[in-house]
């Protein structure tokens, strides 16, 4: 177990990434549920940050007495003055090596008092020859730690001996402010460290004290913290508020140091008299050190990535999905047949090889041996591969998993086992004590969710119910139990509808229909149908020309081979609206996007009356010279700008017997002329000189299809 490990296991923090954990602050608490980052740095060193100010010394401390503590005797830990922070030795041969590298040369307790001069807390202090520190808090009464009380709610120290002083020079820690006062320099210390600021009320006392000189230690962390100080003073209303600087110390060096080299009296009056004044218009905005905060990020500073596919265009790492439908449509089916092909590396759909790995299952309504497990084998799959959450223990008890409480077990395990996969089926039954139809109740739980995808880079895929059919208007998205932030959530949402009449014959497996309804990923990709015999595996058939829309709406919609017979009916006695055309095919159970694909395969053609630009788009079957009223200049198909344009010449018979008969059908005849896109003209080519290339083309109308 790394140092890392061990310090997220004592302040039971949750993973987030692979050697990486988060938790709100137990020293200064706030708003945030991730203030708190503690991270292993790959050499034996542990990282530990709190946005909201607090060191390391300060967290560990309410945890244990020292950070010591938080280790069995094969292990010790010590801090440094390195920007890293806390760093661990992680085995009994590193704690022998370094109990014969470093030697106690003191160890000093300084008490906090406050104006009045009473203890509030007490600050011990380990030095070592090494320059390593020990450090530990505890309360007046010797108990260890500050029993809840954040850091930046205790008094400056060294403030009872303030008195009426007309300058002081703040420092950082109570060491660097005891050399200064045996300089007879009045000072104070701060006591949040270099990532903490103390609070107003700590603050105020300063403004009766017309000058006040801030002493930063020479590194980054130091600087800052006094420029917090600064911006805290300044916007309190101090209006003299100076930083010294020392461009010669050495790196690290602080006001204990500077005594210790010799310093004097003297020299801190002219550091003090070449201090520059700190202006508000040199700092920025300062933000209360006591109240929640914004965590901000550069977006220079963030790193473009592509989205990570498990399934492309249908399924991607680190993101939130949604598979919705009518129960008994297969949904529980299609995530077990996923699964299977995660766990083999198998072939998807549109001929993808996925990549392997594991998936862990959360279900709430189908048993594990008699449901999941069989279609997994029906499936081929690597069941070692594919975990299933049975319960949650405490103690003795079992308990239900709720989203909203268990989340960062789980996301222990997922970033443990490195699962691919997180499946919740259904969505909703892991959601108890919440309004599914209220906005702000679903979107708190989602954003946990969504959380836990990032964090663990895992694809979560949650099953949900789909209403009854009412109709055509409303969108597949809408009809998702619930509110409507269930959908805008989720960063995809697919749903499966069955095909009607697709499997009336009992030999023949019914077909239904897989589809992506909404995607703020990628282009959605076109629909997928597939079937399942009773106890066989999922068979895909490709892509469909069914629309998922009226399927759910409980529609009847019909194929591409019903949507031209439509259009042949629709246009045989002459052209039509393109909108009223959309309208009686919508009632007829055709898509728009069926009914733009039968027009494609029919020929059929868009243009608008002579001599407008802003009238309605009329679609003409290319069955010869329109009527009168209809003639017009072809115009571009709406569908492609590109497509080349068409020049018909008057229907003729084709050649047969008396009647024009081939074959027992009437076969009408026209001549196409095709001229070049790129003519002069537009591609009209009135005057088009490089010649032009003919061709029959035959309309049958029974199957209403043309024929070249």
């Amino acid at each position: 177990m790394s140092a890392a490990e061990r310090i997220a296991a004592a302040l039971e923090m949750r993973p987030t990434k692979p050697g990486q954990w988060r938790r709100r602050c137990p020293c200064h608490g706030g708003m945030s549920e991730t203030s708190l980052s503690v991270w292993d740095k790959g050499n034996g060193d542990a990282g530990i940050h709190d946005f909201g100010g607090c060191d390391a010394g300060q967290i560990l401390e309410t945890v244990g007495p020292t950070l010591a503590h938080l280790y069995d005797d094969n292990w010790n830990t010590r801090t440094t003055n390195a920007p890293g922070g806390l760093r661990v030795m992680s085995s009994a041969k590193d704690k022998a090596r370094d109990n014969r590298a470093r030697r106690a040369v003191g160890t000093t307790k300084y008490p906090l008092r406050e104006q009045d001069g009473r203890v509030v807390a007490v600050h011990g202090r380990s030095d070592f020859d090494d320059g390593t520190k020990d450090v530990w808090w505890e309360r007046p009464d010797r108990t260890k730690g500050l029993g809840g009380k954040k850091v930046g709610e205790l008094p400056l120290y060294g403030i009872h001996e303030l008195g009426a002083s007309s300058e002081v020079v703040v420092t950082e820690g109570e060491k660097a402010r005891d050399a200064l006062a045996r300089l007879s320099t009045p000072a104070l210390g701060t006591v949040t460290g270099a990532e903490g600021t103390p609070n107003d009320a700590m603050l105020r006392p300063l403004l009766k004290v017309p000058a006040v000189y801030l002493w930063p230690d020479n590194d980054d962390p130091g600087r800052s913290h006094m420029t917090a100080v600064a911006a805290r003073l300044v916007a309190l209303g101090h209006p003299d508020v100076r930083m010294i600087e020392r461009h010669d110390a050495p790196p690290k060096d602080d006001a204990a140091d500077f005594e210790a080299a010799g310093g004097t009296a003297d020299d801190v009056r002219r550091l003090k008299a070449t201090a520059a004044r700190v202006n508000a218009s040199d700092l920025t905005p300062p933000i209360a050190c006591d109240g929640p905060r914004l965590e901000i990020v550069r977006l220079s500073d963030v790193e473009a990535r592509p989205i990570d596919w498990l399934w492309p265009d249908w399924l991607a790492r680190g993101k939130v999905h949604i598979l919705g439908g009518h129960p008994g449509d297969g949904k529980s089916t299609l995530t077990a047949w996923l699964a299977a092909v995660l766990s083999r590396g198998g072939v998807l759909p549109d001929e993808a090889i996925a990549p392997s790995g594991g998936t862990l299952f959360l279900l709430g309504e189908d048993s594990l041996d008699d449901t999941l497990r069989p279609r997994l084998d029906l499936h081929d799959a690597d069941a070692t591969r594919i975990d299933a959450i049975r319960a949650v223990t405490e103690g003795t008890q079992r308990r239900a998993f709720d989203l909203r409480k268990h989340l960062d077990i789980a996301r222990a395990e997922l970033t443990r086992r490195r699962y691919l996969l997180f499946v919740i089926d259904p969505l909703t039954a892991f959601m108890p004590q919440t309004d599914r139809n209220a906005e702000g109740d679903v979107r708190d739980v989602l954003t946990l969710v969504t959380d836990l995808a990032e964090e663990t880079d895992v694809a979560v895929l949650a099953v949900m119910h789909v209403g009854k059919p009412n109709g055509t208007n409303r969108r597949p998205l809408q009809q998702l139990l619930g509110a409507t932030a269930f959908g805008a959530a989720a960063r995809l949402v697919m749903m499966v509808a069955e095909v009607p009449h697709a499997g009336e014959d009992d030999e023949v497996p019914s077909r239904r229909v897989l589809g992506v309804v909404k995607s703020n990923l990628a282009p959605k990709p076109p629909g997928l149908e597939w079937s399942r015999a009773i106890d066989g595996p999922v068979t895909w058939h490709g892509t469909t020309d069914y629309e998922l829309d009226l399927l759910l709406a409980g529609a009847k919609p019909k194929p591409i081979e019903a949507a031209k017979a439509f259009l042949f009916e629709q246009l045989k006695g002459g052209s039509k609206t393109a909108v009223g055309l959309d309208q009686g095919a919508k009632s007829e159970g055709i898509s728009k996007a069926t009914l733009r694909r039968a027009a494609d395969a029919l020929g059929v053609i868009r243009f608008k009356q002579p001599g407008t630009n802003s009238g309605p788009w009329l679609w003409r079957l290319p069955d010869g010279t329109p009527q009168q009223a209809d003639t017009g200049e072809d115009a571009h198909p709406a569908d492609d700008p590109n497509e080349s344009t068409f020049a018909l010449s008057e229907p003729k018979r084709a050649e047969g017997d008396a009647n024009g008969r081939n074959d027992g059908k009437v076969l009408t005849v026209e001549t196409v002329s095709m001229f070049p896109e790129d003519s002069s003209d537009g591609g009209r080519c009135s005057n088009y000189s490089q010649g032009q290339v003919e061709h029959l083309r035959l309309f049958d109308p029974d199957t209403a299809l043309w024929r070249s």
